[in-house]
């Protein structure tokens, strides 16, 4: 297992730029749906399992008894209100030892609904096009906070939850990727509408409130049509009161 400070080039300098074509890098990190949720019936990657009429045919045991096979959401907003959580306990059932059965017992059958290219256009525009991590898997199987520690620190100081436990007064011994890009005066902004994942370590947030690097998402669309943006913009989607990024 590498060690902290180890980087992918040691012959080269901490800090060398090794991509000097790419101006600016923005990262959006979302949450709290699946590969086949969204991108399930997108016909690349290793998405859902179709039958000859295009039909998706994976299926979980149900709450109930029998089962409950991948269908079609009516709309975007029904796996919000539906028994969909992240918590700890709940997403270690739902994966059952690694057979991925629990999910409709322990989060009801909205769990293997999904949605296609025309709810999620601009989603679908892009998969189409780029790159993707269709096994790509959650630091943590838990929920936000946690997952967004280990985006920005690379561990959660063993923090399993979206609440105060998850909020730092200190930062992690290893420091967080904006103490990193600080030290090779890599220019940065965590762009949020209601928290800034800067705020889940408080240094972050309390050492650049004044500075202009924790500015709201308003400002980024902003600085984007202005061509201001910094070399590296986190973007934090909006997170309602239940915790769900949004």
């Amino acid at each position: 297992m590498l060690k902290p400070d180890t980087r992918p080039f040691p012959h080269l300098a901490a800090g060398t730029d090794t991509i000097p074509e790419i101006d600016h890098v923005v990262v959006l990190m979302m949450e709290n749906h699946s590969f086949d949720d969204h991108f399930g019936m997108l016909g690349r990657g290793d998405g859902l399992t179709l039958d000859p009429k295009g039909t998706p045919v994976n299926f979980n045991p149900g709450p109930g008894g029998g089962f409950v096979v991948s269908y079609p959401l009516p709309n975007t907003v029904v796996p919000l209100h539906a028994d969909i959580t992240q918590t700890w306990d709940i997403s270690h059932l739902c994966w059952s030892g690694g057979t991925n059965q629990g999910f409709a017992q322990h989060c009801g059958p909205a769990s293997m609904g999904y949605l296609d290219k025309e709810q999620l256009p601009f989603y679908y525009s892009l998969a189409s096009q780029f790159p993707i991590g269709d096994r790509f898997f959650a630091s943590v199987m838990g929920q936000t906070y946690p997952n967004r520690r280990f985006l920005i620190a690379g561990t959660a100081l063993g923090n399993v939850a979206t609440n105060g436990t998850g909020i730092s007064s200190a930062n992690p011994p290893n420091g967080t990727i904006f103490d990193r890009l600080d030290a090779h005066d890599i220019t940065w902004k965590d762009y949020y509408p209601d928290l800034p994942t800067a705020a889940l370590f408080l240094p972050n947030f309390l050492n650049n409130q004044t500075n202009g690097r924790i500015a709201h998402v308003n400002q980024f669309l902003a600085d984007a049509a202005a061509g201001h943006l910094p070399q590296f913009s986190l973007v934090d989607p909006y997170t309602a009161a239940d915790g769900a990024a949004r």
